[in-house]
């Protein structure tokens, strides 16, 4: 829930196979069948550099995935996470995960696409089945004026695998 604020961010890079079997056996040790224990989800890796034991990504394309699930992604500044997953769950999401994050530089102020990237950011994390993400994604766009310059970034990435997701 919102009222916690508490939570571990695990990232594993592993070849599809390996990273089922893994999250199989996280979702099993930390009790996961049960509702609000964790979500575990994977997404495809295009390419991965600094190590040499995952360098054949060719398997990777290989496997085709029905994608149930994508992941939206909304970077705004500290203090509007809340607003973006109100915006969210107006247009069907059950929720939204919030991170603190960073800019470049403490004391410097860069652009990117015309939005200034400042220290203290937030970055909002949806995860929702593929049928309700044009309108979530149109939600958070109109709500958070996504296209004023300055006012935030949004991207979305499909989810290959994911447990702890329930439906109502």
């Amino acid at each position: 829930g919102l009222n916690n604020t508490e939570k571990d961010i695990v990232l594993l890079a592993a070849d599809s196979h390996s990273g089922d079997i893994a999250m199989q056996a996280i979702a099993l040790k930390m009790d996961m069948a049960k509702p609000n224990k964790g979500i575990i989800f994977s997404m495809p890796i295009e390419s991965i550099v600094g190590t040499t034991d995952y360098c054949n990504l060719s398997s990777l394309k290989e496997e085709v995935h029905l994608v149930e699930y994508q992941a939206i992604y909304t970077i705004v500044d500290k203090g509007r996470g809340e607003e973006v997953v109100e915006a969210a769950c107006k247009a069907g999401a059950k929720g939204g995960t919030i991170l603190n994050a960073r800019g470049s530089g403490i004391h410097e102020t860069q652009t990117l696409f015309h939005i200034a990237i400042e220290p203290e950011k937030e970055m909002v994390l949806v995860i929702a089945p593929i049928s309700k993400v044009p309108s979530i994604v149109s939600s958070i766009r109109e709500e958070m004026h996504l296209d004023d310059p300055g006012k935030g970034i949004l991207f979305v990435m499909d989810v290959r695998n994911a447990i702890g997701l329930y439906r109502e």
